[in-house]
């Protein structure tokens, strides 16, 4: 289970095969200037789909999903999101 909590950052939560239970949360990285938050939910969610489906770790995405939507709400319109494609996303999330 994921929720993004915008300015705050997100959670995750893994329920593992023993019945164990394993949370995450992401915090937002500082020093953000809201521009626009039109869309950073969505830009989030496309995140997480696109690291999930290559196979990258749940936690490390959470953290990677987390930056890419902060920064989506620093600019006006999506012209970062494809940029943000070719950054070093491990420096940047934390990872």
């Amino acid at each position: 289970m994921f929720c993004y909590w915008g300015s705050v950052g997100s959670f995750g939560k893994e329920v593992g095969e023993s019945g164990n239970h394993s949370s995450y949360f992401a915090v937002a990285p500082e020093g953000v200037v809201p521009v626009d938050s039109v869309g950073a939910g969505d830009t989030w969610i496309a995140s997480i789909i696109y690291h999930l489906s290559e196979n990258v770790e749940w936690r490390e995405a959470l953290n990677k999903s987390t930056w890419i939507a902060s920064q989506k709400v620093g600019v006006k319109g999506f012209n970062i999101i494809y940029p943000l494609s070719t950054v070093n996303l491990s420096a940047q999330a934390g990872a």
